[in-house]
């Protein structure tokens, strides 16, 4: 080791993975475990005291959305760079969480020299993206960053996300649009799961940032 160590967490809610990761880490010279968590929350809480270099996150984990978790570490954190390590071989999340502000995307059936390569790469902090996945998934890929954001959500679920902008209800969107509460929540649902967000408001703040639909103004 010529220089200072990296300074590494990694948080996966996977004790087993989360402690193997840990253990290849370790076994680098350069490499230095200072944190490791289980959940969103412990991700931010570690990230704010530690500020390491380096962040190895889950994205199948309790607390905030994998974009939300992303997007307040870096605000916390603006030096660690994020790599993505995960199962979730999907186009759609790989491409918002790199618009998150994540640096690298790594599938959990990836090699020990795939994981260093992806560590240092996010320690030297450029605008580089390091993303490691399947054939299948980067051709979806390529229609997913292409996509217009318009395309994100279905016809129903766009009219739905109009009658919220416009303040109605549950009860006052089924009216308008002739179909059941249950149905609307349905939308409202798949709506929150597309837009990475957990509540109403968020998803009308996203929606407007993505130009689905129009900015109130008071």
């Amino acid at each position: 080791m010529t220089g200072p160590a990296i300074r590494v967490i990694v948080v996966d809610d996977d004790n087993l993975f989360r402690q193997g990761l840990v253990e290849i880490l370790r076994l680098v010279d350069d490499f230095e475990v200072v944190g490791e968590g289980g959940s969103g929350g412990a991700a931010l809480k570690l990230a704010t005291e530690l500020r390491p270099d380096v962040a190895l996150l889950d994205v199948q984990m309790p607390g905030p959305t994998p974009a939300e978790t992303i997007r307040k570490l870096r605000e916390a954190s603006p030096g660690t760079g994020v790599v993505v390590v995960t199962v979730a071989d999907d186009p759609d999340l790989i491409y918002r969480l790199i618009q998150a502000g994540a640096c690298g995307y790594l599938m959990k059936s990836a090699d020990r020299r795939d994981l260093a390569t992806a560590v240092h790469a996010a320690a030297k902090a450029t605008d580089l993206v390091n993303v490691l996945i399947s054939r299948k998934a980067f051709l979806r890929l390529r229609v997913s960053v292409s996509r217009p954001p318009s395309q994100l959500l279905t016809a129903r679920e766009l009219e739905v996300l109009a009658a919220l902008a416009q303040a109605k209800s549950t009860t006052e969107i089924a009216t308008t649009l002739g179909i059941a509460e249950l149905t609307v929540k349905k939308h409202l649902a798949n709506i929150y799961a597309k837009l990475e967000v957990t509540n109403r408001v968020e998803a009308l703040l996203t929606a407007q940032q993505r130009g689905l639909v129009a900015t109130t103004h008071t």
